[in-house]
Formats: structure tokens, sequence, C-alpha cells
């Protein structure tokens, strides 16, 4: 299972780095845990806090994790081996627009220009992931997009993002709703997540 979910994260769009896979440093132990998360020894260097994956788990010094480096390079969180099955893996971007996903709305479509498209996700900790650049629109309160059910907040939400330059605001209500209240309909950028 520890094999199936590390490859889901490698093809996932996400491109969190695995190095260290196939032994070259990223599997650890546990040098301490505390409400913070753990920190993992690696190679004799301390890394963290991180988070534990699954969060339910109580750590001992000594215990094998899998240190799961993000884009940067940065510790994300570690994964116990033993208890992995227990994971929901990650899905896939769903990117809005295409068949069998949520439509634009309201005159909106992706930016293009090398710029991501606009899609979204939920990953294993129950958060939506909201990312892409979009243009054209209407800016006020009409949706760009909706979002599918499972994948709304449970009340209004505000989020800042970045609008040509500025910040601008988007609003997702209970209803998946997800309008650009604030900013330029030029470029609107959507980086921005929430838990469900």
């Amino acid at each position: 299972m520890l094999d199936q979910f590390l490859s889901a994260e490698r093809s996932s769009g996400r491109a969190r780095s695995l190095e260290g896979l196939n032994g070259a440093g990223s599997w650890g132990s546990v040098l301490s845990a505390d409400d913070a998360g753990v920190v993992v020894l690696v190679n004799g260097i301390d890394y963290g806090p991180v988070t534990l994956v699954p969060a339910a788990l109580e750590p001992n010094q000594g215990d094998a994790v899998f240190l799961v480096l993000d884009s940067s390079g940065q510790p994300a969180y570690a994964i116990d081996p033993a208890a992995v099955a227990g994971l929901t893996f990650p899905e896939a971007e769903r990117l809005i627009g295409q068949a069998g996903e949520p439509a634009f709305a309201n005159g909106w479509s992706n930016l293009g220009s090398g710029f991501a498209g606009a899609q979204f996700y939920k990953d294993p900790f129950s958060v939506v992931h909201v990312e892409g650049v979009i243009t054209g629109g209407t800016i006020g309160s009409v949706p760009a997009f909706t979002l599918p059910t499972g994948y709304r907040p449970s009340a209004s939400i505000v989020r800042v993002v970045s609008s040509n330059g500025a910040d601008g605001a988007v609003v997702v209500n209970s209803s998946g709703d997800v309008l650009p209240t604030n900013g330029s309909n030029a470029i609107f950028g959507l980086g921005f997540s929430f838990r469900v």
C-alpha cells in the first residue's frame, strides 16, 4: 500500500518530490513527537515538525517513517508505512470546463498563455484546493463556476487571491458557487483552499 500511495503522489499534478524513495535519504525515524507534529531524523539531520499521516497515530521514538518533500524540497509530511492502508489516496485534479466537470459561467474561461487552467481536488485531509488562472468574466455576485457536492464549504468563505498584480477576493458559498467578488477580470488567480 505504501508503494501505491507514493506512486499516486508522484503521478499527481502536485509534483511532490519523492527523493529518497530508493534509499537516497527520505526514509527516517521519529526523533520526537508532540502536538506540533513529528520531528524526523534523516541521515543525521532533523526535519520538522511535520504532520504524521495518518494523524491519529501516536508514534514512538525510533519508528520508521517516510518523509515526503514538497515541490520546493521542503518537508511536507511523514507517512507511517504500517498504517498507510487507512489513507484516502490523493485524487487527480479535476479541470473546470472538461467533460463531466463543472462548466465555466458568466463569461469566465482559462487564461491560457502558459498558466494552469482552473482546477480543484480534495486531499487526504478533506481540504479542497482550487487553483489556476481565469479571465474574461463578470466580477461581482455571479459565479465563475460551481463546485460539486462534497467539495463545498458548510458556510460561505472569503479568500484573498492575486488579481492582475493586486489583491482580489473570492467567495465560495455552501452551494459551491465560486464568486470572484473583487479584482480584475483580466487575470484572476484561484490559489486557495478550505476544509470540508
